[in-house]
């Protein structure tokens, strides 16, 4: 066995080998190779070869003993005959054990969900998805998760399986999301700009050319002439994009269901489209909507977005 151990010292690196560790059929396998590259190893064992300099400082305090089968069971003979002699066994209560039978965890809510969500997860919950497809205005202001199941059921599509169509609409937002995050706004952003940014996408594959014909250009362009926009023109030195961002909550402003633990806490996280971070002003947090309005109701769904 310790030949086999050995086997670690030609080894340069500080990590055992990829392939001497594949081999390991037991955490001894691992714990081994580990120790015979230690000062502690060359001076009890003596071995032949010499461990890496970089492991031959360590200080870890070890021996190794090789026991037969025999020996473990003598000595747990011994430690069991003084367990037994020095003992004694507790005596429960049938109250006690009825406890411990009736047991109820108080925080099964809990345990539906995960303490770690999506941003996106967790407005779809608030979605129907013929509200999606449709750009339905039903009102769902204080409307509460009924439900602690955040996570997406379905795997997506495998590229080589899906079928060539029409784009749906949250895929060319995600493709106008793309291209105002890549979108060079040290210079006027006008429609020629914004149409050879996309080419360059299609040419790059970070774009397919079916999402990309459907990619309202004017409306980008339109953006920055907003004031936000011009903001943005104007000080591109404090413009940040597609930064990740982690909020803690409490689980009762998401859930109905949080009876016996309402204020335990839940981990948010996302990615936030930009902010202006004006040393003046103070930092302006902007968000890209490439949602459907509904032209009869403009209002509603703008402030539901």
């Amino acid at each position: 066995m310790l030949s086999k151990w050995e086997q670690a010292l030609q080894s340069e690196e500080r990590v055992l080998d990829v392939a001497l560790r594949a081999k390991a059929k037991s955490f001894l396998d691992w714990i081994g190779p580990a120790l015979v590259r230690t000062k502690t190893y060359q001076q009890q064992a003596q071995a032949g070869e010499i461990a890496q300099q970089s492991l031959v400082d360590s200080s870890a305090a070890f021996q190794i003993k090789f026991l037969a089968a025999s020996d473990l069971q003598r000595s747990n003979g011994r430690q069991v005959s003084q367990v037994k002699s020095t003992s004694a066994t507790p005596q429960l209560s049938q109250s006690v054990v009825q406890q411990y039978l009736n047991f109820q965890y108080p925080y099964k809510d809990a345990t539906k969900t995960t303490a770690y969500q999506s941003v996106s997860e967790i407005k779809r919950q608030f979605d129907d998805p013929d509200n999606i497809q449709l750009g339905s205005i039903n009102e769902r202001e204080h409307q509460l998760l009924k439900n602690t199941r955040y996570n997406n059921q379905n795997f997506a599509e495998p590229r080589f399986m899906q079928q060539v169509g029409i784009p749906s609409p949250q895929e060319v937002g995600t493709a106008t999301h793309l291209v105002l995050q890549k979108v060079d706004v040290t210079k006027p952003v006008t429609v020629v700009q914004v149409q050879l940014l996309i080419q360059q996408l299609v040419s790059e594959k970070l774009l397919a050319q079916e999402l990309a014909a459907n990619i309202k250009v004017d409306a980008i362009v339109a953006f920055y002439q907003t004031t936000i926009g011009q903001r943005i023109l104007q000080h591109p030195e404090q413009l940040q994009r597609e930064v990740p961002f982690s909020l803690v909550i409490n689980a009762d402003r998401l859930f109905t269901e949080f009876h016996h633990d309402a204020k335990q806490q839940l981990l948010v996280h996302g990615i936030i489209d930009g902010y202006l971070a004006d040393p003046k002003r103070g930092v302006c947090l902007f968000d890209y909507k490439t949602s459907f309005v509904n032209p009869n109701h403009p209002e509603t769904d703008i402030q539901k977005n």
